[in-house]
């Protein structure tokens, strides 16, 4: 006879490294040492009763950070399981899970990269769980217009390629955050994105590399990454073709993918389709509509094409996260 969700709920009892709140104090990730068959469960972040529907108990939880509500998910997909629901909630939570715990072993290591003008500051991210094929650098915007690493487009880039778990290195072009050096109008840029090439080849040796830039960070990134033997794909997103030239792609049999708003003023459309017509195969172009230079309201649009791109010229798939439990323990008693 098959149990109810209700009833096995009622009985869960998970192990679980820490507490957000008490690391030390409490094993059970809901905040109590045992359900006892209650009918409603609390913790320090939400409350709900086992009829709730996933969508309804998660919108709930506070703070709206997905490492704060893993333990919900996990007590709710374990239940589900446990129950032999198939529901379209489950696999939701299965996919939340799958999502924040990669996050989860996410490592980010601040680096000092050595430049022709001086060490250049990065971040690099990656999961030492999942072994990778390929890795990505990303390239800032203007350096003198406010562009650096932390751009909301560029963590958006970095973020595709981690969810994939491919290493994401991230830096400052030359007199851009705390890297050494001035800015040279892209000529000694060219020199910051061989050095940033230079580690992550030294870091993670063999690996073919996806290039990816954003508006300045695309004309500098993507006219090195196109002649150097070690990248593998060019993503050029928020081209500005109206005020730099982007000649060098053509002849290039490397994949790329350009993705474009359609308002970006920029890279107009007419402008960026012209170009894009006369590269070479492997291509792909992607408008954004409705959406400016900076993909203002559209981010998730561009971190998910990114992503699928990215799926097709690796063959890297999400991994399996690591269970939050440890060898010979169990999640019901």
């Amino acid at each position: 006879m098959r149990k109810s969700t209700k009833s096995i709920l009622s009985r869960i009892e998970l192990p679980c490294r820490f507490n957000l709140d008490h690391p030390s104090s409490c094993a059970h990730p809901l905040g109590t040492t045992r359900c006892c068959g209650r009918s409603r469960f609390a913790s320090p972040w939400f409350t709900y009763a086992p009829q709730d529907s996933f969508r309804t108990l998660f919108a709930r939880i506070l703070p709206p950070r997905d490492d704060a509500r893993l333990p919900c998910i996990l007590h709710y997909l374990i239940a589900h399981q446990a129950a032999g629901c198939k529901s379209w909630a489950a696999k939701e939570a299965l996919h939340l899970w799958v999502k924040a715990a990669a996050r989860w072993n996410t490592r980010i290591d601040r680096s000092s990269i050595p430049g022709p003008a001086g060490p250049l500051e990065a971040r690099l991210e990656w999961n030492p769980e999942i072994t990778p094929h390929h890795a990505a650098l990303v390239c800032h915007p203007h350096p003198l217009h406010g562009g650096t690493m932390h751009n909301k487009v560029v963590l958006r880039a970095a973020k595709a390629a981690l969810e994939l778990g491919l290493p994401a290195l991230r830096f400052n072009f030359r007199g851009a955050g705390r890297s050494a050096g001035t800015f040279t109008s892209g000529i000694g840029e060219r020199g910051d994105v061989r050095a940033a090439l230079d580690f992550l080849s030294a870091r993670f040796p063999g690996l073919a590399v996806c290039v990816i830039g954003f508006s300045f960070g695309s004309w500098v990134g993507l006219e090195v990454g196109a002649t150097d033997p070690r990248v593998s794909a060019l993503v050029g997103l928020g081209v500005p073709v109206l005020s730099l030239d982007f000649g060098f792609l053509l002849g290039i049999r490397k994949p790329k993918l350009l993705i474009q708003g359609t308002r970006d003023k920029f890279g107009p459309r007419t402008e960026i389709q012209t170009l894009y017509d006369c590269l070479a195969e492997p291509k792909q172009i992607h408008w954004v509509h409705e959406a400016d230079h900076f993909f203002t309201g559209t981010l998730a649009e561009v971190q998910k094409v990114l992503r699928d791109f990215l799926t097709r010229i690796t063959g890297q798939v999400r991994a399996a996260p690591k269970s939050p439990w440890q060898p010979g323990e169990t999640p019901v008693d």
